[in-house]
């Protein structure tokens, strides 16, 4: 790792840019795992800054109890915090941790990371909106939230029905693993949960991000040749064999 880094370190500068995005998106707490909803003009956050609704502190972290929150650009181009006529803070936030989501295609559903106590306990949920409104959210079946496990960070394929998510549970290559689960009769009957063999090593593996139009997982990892701690790799391909830090 340390001679990757090295070689990498002296390559040229790399053909992009990265920028930070202003206040109120982030601030000195914890923002991260953005989802965006309407092109690129609108996205959800999970944050763990002073306001979020359960208020209490996180002993792992020290800081707040994540939520997730919601923020557009104006017409200016500045980002602003967006309003809630649909009800979706109030259904997708609690005292404990939530976060981590994404939205279907269609923009109809947004699966998403929820903990239903303050120690780490965590299933992913669905909620859906219907004539303008976010309904209720649902737990997914067992097959995906394995019961009294950590299960979480969920993306999707482009049609919907293939969900890649991180869980801790028994079978798996390590610590937190990418596992992937087929809804092949739709209307979120998840099928059993394989293992990403390809994917995951004995160390940490997480965080994954789907690009459907070029077939290209992004994940996180403390388990391969990188600079240090989680690095960010790109896996190509139907197998996701071609993996590059």
């Amino acid at each position: 790792g340390c001679e990757f880094a090295i070689l990498e370190l002296e390559k040229p500068l790399r053909d992009y840019q990265f920028k930070i995005l202003p206040a109120p998106v982030n601030t000195k707490f914890s923002d991260y795992s953005p989802a965006i909803y309407h092109n690129d003009t609108s996205i959800v956050i999970t944050s763990a800054r002073e306001e979020t609704v359960g208020g209490d502190k996180y002993d792992a972290t020290g800081e707040s109890f994540s939520d997730n929150l919601r923020f557009e650009k104006n017409k200016t181009g500045g980002w602003v915090k967006s309003g809630n006529t649909d009800g979706f803070n109030e259904l997708v936030n609690t005292k404990y941790n939530d976060g981590a989501g994404i939205f279907t295609h269609d923009k109809k559903k947004f699966y998403y990371t929820q903990c239903d106590d303050d120690q780490g306990a965590c299933a992913i949920y669905v909620t859906k909106i219907a004539n303008g409104k976010w309904i209720k959210p649902v737990k997914l079946n067992a097959k995906i939230n394995d019961p009294g496990g950590w299960n979480a960070q969920p993306t999707l394929s482009f049609k919907g029905d293939t969900m890649y998510f991180v869980s801790k549970r028994k079978g798996g290559a390590g610590q937190h693993d990418i596992w992937y689960s087929i809804s092949s009769k739709g209307e979120d009957l998840w099928d059993t949960a394989r293992n990403l063999t390809t994917i995951n090593t004995p160390s940490i593996d997480m965080a994954p991000n789907y690009f459907p139009n070029e077939k290209t997982l992004f994940f996180s990892s403390t388990g391969r040749k990188g600079f240090g701690g989680l690095d960010i790799y790109m896996a190509k391909g139907d197998s996701f064999k071609n993996i590059t830090n």
